[in-house]
């Protein structure tokens, strides 16, 4: 059970980070976000 929480948290912190790294280029270069749309 410990274990199984601990690779949920890290999953879980692991995607918070990706959703953080996305805000902050979206916010420096706002066309990304269309881009990635458009993909």
């Amino acid at each position: 059970i410990r274990d199984h929480s601990s690779i949920i948290s890290l999953l879980f912190s692991r995607h918070n980070f990706i959703n953080l790294q996305s805000c902050i280029l979206l916010s420096v270069n706002p066309s990304a976000k269309l881009e990635s749309v458009i993909k």
